[in-house]
């Protein structure tokens, strides 16, 4: 019979090699479903993510917001301004990962691809971090509005 010590490295090793949620797949990009979709609406609405697609029902404290902008300094299209913050209080050290964000409007969609086609982690953010980026939408030149418009996100926290 093993020795408690054999038996507790047996254990550890096993734990760090699992990773959060083992039933998962690491690339949520790769599922058809996305971790969250909503419709952009005027006022300023921030979500908390799920854990994954295979978990929505374990909120993480990492947030995300799109707000639409109109053309402007010189731009055709339309713009999404996306904000993602990790206001983690018990941080763990495990990041988030965005991987895919659409946004859909009338019979049109466009896609930013921050995993190069699910071949990589995508843009990851570790508790206590934010970020920014402002996203030029391309197919929306001459467009003076865009109604109803929704976006779906892929990601997961890994």
């Amino acid at each position: 019979m093993p020795s408690k010590r054999v038996l507790l490295g047996m254990v550890v090793a096993q734990a760090i090699t699992l990773p959060l949620g083992a039933d998962e797949p690491i690339m949520g990009c790769a599922y058809n479903a996305a971790v969250i979709q909503h419709e952009i609406r005027a006022v300023d609405d921030e979500w908390r993510l799920p854990l994954s697609v295979n978990r929505p029902d374990i909120l993480t404290e990492a947030r995300f917001q799109v707000v639409l902008l109109p053309p402007a300094d010189g731009r055709k299209n339309w713009s999404a301004r996306v904000y993602a913050r990790f206001p983690d209080p018990k941080p763990l050290g495990i990041p988030y990962s965005f991987e895919k964000l659409e946004i859909r409007w009338r019979d049109s969609s466009a896609l930013l691809d921050w995993s190069g086609g699910c071949q990589g982690p995508g843009r990851s953010m570790f508790p206590g971090q934010s970020w920014t980026q402002e996203w030029e939408i391309p197919g929306t030149e001459g467009l003076d509005s865009l109604e109803r418009a929704s976006f779906s996100l892929w990601g997961s926290r890994n």
